[in-house]
């Protein structure tokens, strides 16, 4: 949930000057990577720590909250973690499946087709490994699930909605970085309950199909790892869906369509890991 940069002097590239060959850093590159270096100093020696009175600390969460401040935050931690990516697909990433002719392009000299069960099977006969638990957050990743009509999983569950977390005031004093961190930029996707015409509100009557499809979400994820020789889960995330205020949804909504989200093919396990 912090700041994270890797300084100024990683920012700083040389350029030549063409009269007489001598390199001087770039001054632009110099200002950013100085403003990011003292970004970073502020938060982690005045806000990371501070009590949920600290001034520095409200004028962080104000200043986080700033549209420009939101963009350049999404950026940054899209850039150096995994937690605004959302799951497409409920297989493996190539970290653990690999076929032959990407094993080829990738010059691993791939023989045949890699998969996720072999990977559980050497673990469990070669080293002697009773049970493989796997990782995934309850909406599927750390950021739920992709809204795009091209994911495996958007398709399968239509539709998908992302939903911006609202903490209570209790919560954001308990953990003030909830207000800033990944899924505070980028949403949660999430599987919503369908409002009929006849009955608008989901507390209405609900939803029928509501069931189906979170069971069809989490069939085709457990079922996947079950057919690969994985012994269970551990279910992470699970507060976060607390956080949302989601409405039903009309029963004709589609999938949502492209969104730019960052995504992470397989996350249960490729990127869980």
């Amino acid at each position: 949930a912090g700041w994270e940069t890797g300084g100024g002097a990683e920012l700083a590239p040389q350029i030549e000057s063409e009269s007489d060959g001598l390199s001087f850093p770039n001054p632009v590159a110099m200002l950013v990577g100085s403003v990011l270096s003292g970004l970073d100093w502020f938060y982690r020696t005045k806000v990371e720590y501070a009590p949920s009175s600290a001034i520095a600390l409200q004028l962080w969460t104000r200043a986080t909250q700033l549209p420009a401040a939101k963009v350049a935050l999404r950026a940054q931690l899209e850039a150096t973690t995994t937690f605004t990516r959302k799951l497409v697909d409920p297989r493996a990433n190539s970290k653990f499946e690999t076929d032959q002719k990407q094993g080829q392009e990738q010059g691993q000299g791939v023989a045949e087709r890699r998969t996720l069960a072999d990977l559980v099977r050497t673990l469990k006969v070669d080293y002697g490994v009773r049970r493989v638990y796997a990782w995934h957050a309850l909406a599927g990743y750390w950021a739920g699930i992709s809204s795009n009509q091209s994911s495996p999983l958007a398709m399968l569950c239509a539709p998908v909605v992302q939903g911006m977390p609202k903490p209570s005031p209790a919560l954001r004093s308990i953990e003030p970085a909830i207000q800033w961190d990944g899924l505070a930029a980028a949403g949660i996707g999430v599987v919503p309950p369908l409002a009929s015409a006849s009955s608008p509100s989901s507390s209405e009557g609900g939803d029928s199909s509501h069931a189906a499809r979170l069971k069809a979400l989490f069939g085709a994820l457990h079922g996947y790892l079950a057919a690969s020789g994985i012994d269970g889960v551990k279910v992470d995330v699970q507060a976060a869906l607390g956080t949302l205020q989601l409405q039903a949804q009309p029963a004709s909504a589609d999938s949502g369509g492209s969104s730019g989200e960052g995504e992470a093919a397989g996350g249960g396990v490729g990127e869980g890991v």
